[in-house]
């Protein structure tokens, strides 16, 4: 008698081994994504600490904030999301005309941007650092802000609220 020595799985290993792959990839890809995207979010401390030295430096030098009511930032590529789930490259040359309150204070975003920026206020004593952005592109905006408040002839920074869904599109976004 011939002795046959088995090679190779069977189809009922195989569809084990798929299965478990695919409940490990249904428990990592969630996780993934919300990581991913408070990676991204990591980017509105580094873009308010930059404004809130700006604003210092214009209040050193003219005794109040300057509340900018334009946006810093720019749809990607020419399309309508205004930035959305990719960066958009921020250069020199974006602030130009409608950028021009933020080349007063001499603040121009470090590096491609998630979100975009504003500093609006009602007065010259305080101000609301505002990042707006749609990282999930859900056509709904993701806002955070921090407002700056001459305290004593100083600048009093609040903290910085985390990003919470908004119930509207963002500023300048597309259909």
């Amino acid at each position: 008698m011939i002795k046959t020595n088995p090679r190779g799985f069977t189809l009922i290993e195989l569809m084990i081994v798929v299965a478990i792959i695919g409940v490990l990839a249904a428990i990592a890809i969630p996780s993934y994504l919300k990581y991913a995207e408070q990676a991204k979010q990591s980017e509105i401390p580094i873009q308010f600490t930059g404004l809130k030295t700006a604003q210092t430096s214009w209040f050193m030098e003219h005794g109040n904030l300057y509340p900018i009511s334009h946006s810093a930032g720019r749809p990607c590529n020419g399309s309508s999301t205004y930035p959305g789930p990719k960066k958009c490259p921020t250069t020199i040359a974006d602030f130009t005309d409608q950028w021009s309150a933020f080349k007063i204070i001499r603040f121009i975003p470090d590096g491609d941007t998630y979100y975009f920026y504003s500093a609006p206020g009602t007065a010259e004593t305080s101000v609301t650092l505002t990042a707006q952005g749609d990282l999930d592109a859900d056509k709904l905006c993701e806002i955070a802000t921090m407002t700056l408040t001459i305290v004593n002839a100083d600048i009093s920074a609040g903290a910085i609220s985390s990003p919470t869904e908004g119930s509207s599109k963002c500023v300048n976004q597309g259909a």
